[in-house]
């Protein structure tokens, strides 16, 4: 009888660890639904109906009690870049920038500029590639060409990236280990790339659910395609929000550039 208790204590410890590892996996089900703590974050908004980031703090700076760190995707984009970068100088703000590895060639002069003022730059694919229809081997040289394309351009060094329509793929996670990146989510997508988003919503948006922490995921160029986001010939509502966010006392941060082993 002691010998049958003992043995059923082993089992049951054992379900309990085994239970313990599945919460941690990559793609458990607290990952994928966005879960901290095992209780959903109330906070985090997600517009885009993309999944959530829950671990940011491993690539944000610490270097501000209440700070935002703005993002702009899937640029670089002449001119549109350019009247982001000087409504962020204007504010005294900055933001970091994840672009596509294609739209970098011959655009040395605006990638620097995006780095001479304080700005940061990430990853975010060669070609914006849908990384769930993809290769091991693609992935890999879609996020490594990149990284290889902004230095050749800038000299700089990213170890930050960011999937394309906040999809990871089968191969993401094990690419970004093999290469020592970290991984940047969103909390806030208030849809800037949408042509019948109005500026006035992308403020009222971001206003609403924003936080001191938050990652506002926005636009600098239009994904796989030239050109701005949404059709939009101008940024035109980034002046208002830079202004309502330094109104609410929030100061703006980058993302940590370094990797996640450093």
């Amino acid at each position: 009888m002691k010998r049958i208790f003992s043995i059923a204590s082993v089992l049951a410890v054992c379900a309990l660890v085994a239970l313990a590892v599945l919460a941690v996996l990559p793609g458990s089900k607290a990952k994928q639904s966005g879960l901290i703590g095992g209780q959903q974050d109330p906070t985090i908004v997600n517009t885009s109906h993309k999944p959530v980031n829950t671990d940011l703090g491993a690539v944000k700076k610490k270097d501000g009690a209440k700070q935002v760190y703005l993002t702009f995707d899937d640029g670089p984009t002449p001119g549109y870049t350019a009247e982001v970068l000087g409504d962020l100088k204007a504010a005294g703000a900055h933001a970091t920038f994840f672009e596509v590895g294609k739209h970098m060639m011959g655009e040395q002069d605006l990638m620097k500029a995006i780095l001479q003022n304080g700005n940061q730059i990430g990853i975010h694919t060669w070609s914006h590639a849908d990384l769930a229809t993809v290769t091991w081997g693609e992935t890999y040289n879609q996020i490594q060409q990149t990284r290889i394309q902004l230095t050749n351009e800038t000299g700089d060094v990213s170890y930050i990236v960011r999937y394309p329509y906040f999809i990871e793929g089968p191969y993401g996670a094990s690419v970004t280990k093999a290469l020592h990146l970290g991984v940047a989510w969103s909390d806030i997508s208030p849809e800037d790339w949408s042509a019948t988003t109005s500026n006035q919503q992308i403020i009222a948006t971001v206003m609403k659910h924003v936080f001191p922490g938050a990652t506002i995921g926005l636009h600098d160029g239009n994904g796989p395609l030239p050109g701005p986001p949404g059709n939009r010939e101008t940024p035109a509502y980034l002046p208002g929000l830079l202004g309502a966010l330094k109104a609410a006392g929030y100061q703006f941060g980058v993302l940590r550039n370094a990797s996640p082993t450093q």
